[in-house]
């Protein structure tokens, strides 16, 4: 059984599933069903590193990795 993560904690964690969001941004588009496996993954992780990135990154200060994977892909969050 997977362990689920609920927060991210450490530096490794946070790259771990920011490379795992870079896969997930190739699977999943405008078209993907908001039930998509891909895309239920993707809005999970994007939630995480919001949170983490609050918590470990200055208010105002832009995250260059993953401001270009949302805007290479057009998300909004």
């Amino acid at each position: 059984m997977r362990k689920i993560i609920k927060m991210i904690v450490t530096k490794a964690q946070y790259e771990a599933i920011m490379a795992r969001v870079d896969q997930l941004v190739e699977m999943v588009d405008d078209n993907t069903p908001q039930t998509d496996k891909h895309y239920v993954e993707l809005d999970f992780l994007a939630d995480l590193i919001v949170e983490y990135e609050k918590q470990n990154f200055e208010i105002g200060k832009k995250i260059p990795k993953f401001e270009r994977i949302l805007e290479e892909n057009e998300v909004l969050i």
